[in-house]
């Protein structure tokens, strides 16, 4: 049974996070230069404002939402149907997943977190001189294909009593294919991207009066194991980095006050002299700065004399992929990214709305958050109207690019172009959805 319970507003969970960066930027663990100013805090709250006064433009309705609790019935055919999209998006992802996972170790010198440090590095200067990533065939299958495990799997989820056996084993197997081939590929963005997706299923079983996570002890395991071993990973991997580039920690230290301009507040140095744990000051300043650096960064956009519009290709992997085979596109792509390098911006998160100023502009950026607005706010109307159908996927894919704007707009973080590909043929194979019944109300005289 689902109750008229309130389904979470795109609009007051973006004020809510970022609200809470700017919080942690001005009262967290760190110090981070250039520090916030009041040009950069108009420009992130104007567009953070067109985005709240779209989104909830695009929520609004004048009939409004079913208010009475809504009971599932049981639609054979439907189940069945999405049973099997399911399980061919889940052995698509999972192929997708295998073969980067294939593709990363064929390329790194050995199996260790050094070597899928070292060839990420590589890629990552391929990316700036704008030329074309050497990743072979079964690089580029995999970078078309994994995502759609993310979204058949957040499905699986939503309906895991309604899923076959074989359907929630596919589910279980993406979870860990995930993990490893972020690993082996030096970093951790589709790991975060898969916990923000099972967070989301998590929520919206919540919604649906359902418990969070599917009574199955396997799966609960493999969630909890998952999401510490993505902690412990999380501050293991800037140490790993730190040794490749042949650091201790006082030399960090140096590098991150020069060069990212961070320095760790009074309070974390006597925490970590307390606990005796002197890498603690790096591993939190490095996450910290993870999550709110793009508020610094965004202050340099805005310092520079001219910011190069690149059209998409800073932000959106596969824009960027397509402009490299066209002819002059390696050369205004590599135009761009000197522009931003020389500025100490290229190799940062610039986040939602600096990304956005880069591409785009003033006038595009404003564009670009109405729409995201706009299409947030109406994804959310949608499935307040029918809880039934399998709008939950579009529904969730906006939710989680709140939860990246940290990073980029929706289409730029950890190939999220190509998992809101996914989400709409995903949405586009299954209507109708799954129907439901109401409760009548009994009809009183007037």
């Amino acid at each position: 049974m689902h109750s008229a319970k309130q389904l979470l507003h795109p609009a007051s969970l973006m004020l809510g996070f970022w609200a809470t960066l700017y919080a942690v930027t001005f009262l967290g663990p760190i110090t981070q230069q250039p520090s916030v100013s009041l040009v950069g805090f108009l420009f992130v709250g104007g567009l953070l404002a067109l985005f709240v006064l779209a989104s909830a433009f695009g929520s609004a309705s004048l009939h409004g939402a079913p208010r009475v609790p809504i009971v599932w019935t049981t639609d054979l055919p439907t189940a069945q149907r999405r049973d099997r999209r399911l399980r061919l998006l889940l052995v698509i992802g999972c192929a997708g997943g295998l073969l980067g996972l294939y593709s990363k170790l064929s390329a790194a010198d050995s199996l260790s977190l050094i070597a899928s440090a070292a060839l990420r590095a590589e890629r990552a200067q391929q990316l700036l001189d704008a030329g074309q990533i050497t990743s072979g065939p079964a690089g580029a299958v995999a970078f078309l294909t994994y995502p759609a495990g993310f979204v058949a799997t957040l499905i699986t989820l939503l309906r895991y009593e309604q899923c076959r056996t074989s359907t929630r084993m596919l589910a279980l197997f993406y979870l860990p294919v995930v993990f490893m081939h972020s690993i082996a590929a030096g970093g951790r963005s589709p790991i975060l991207v898969l916990l923000i997706f099972v967070g989301l299923a998590s929520y919206l079983r919540r919604w649906y009066g359902q418990s969070a996570i599917p009574r199955s002890r396997p799966l609960r395991l493999l969630v909890v194991g998952l999401v510490s071993a993505f902690f412990a990973y999380s501050s293991v991997i800037w140490l790993v980095r730190s040794e490749l580039a042949d650091m201790n920690t006082d030399a960090f230290m140096a590098h991150a006050e020069n060069t990212w301009g961070v320095t760790p507040s009074r309070g974390l140095q006597a925490a970590a002299e307390v606990l005796g744990a002197p890498n603690l000051v790096q591993s939190v300043m490095s996450s910290v700065f993870y999550f709110t650096g793009a508020l610094a960064v965004t202050e340099r956009i805005l310092a520079m004399n001219a910011s190069p519009l690149l059209l998409g290709g800073y932000q959106v992997d596969l824009l960027a992929g397509a402009m490299r085979v066209i002819p002059g596109g390696n050369e205004f792509l590599a135009r761009g990214y000197d522009t931003l390098l020389e500025a100490d911006i290229y190799g940062y998160f610039a986040g939602a709305w600096g990304s956005l100023y880069i591409d785009f502009g003033i006038p595009g950026s404003v564009l670009a958050a109405i729409l995201w607005g706009v299409l947030a706010g109406r994804s959310q109307l949608a499935l307040r109207r029918a809880p039934q159908g399998d709008g939950a996927a579009l529904y969730a894919f906006w939710i989680y690019s709140v939860f990246i704007s940290f990073v980029s707009p929706p289409l730029g973080f950890s190939n999220s172009a190509l998992t809101f590909a996914w989400v709409l043929v995903f949405h586009l194979a299954m209507k109708p959805g799954l129907r439901l019944r109401a409760p009548r109300r009994a009809s009183t005289a007037t």
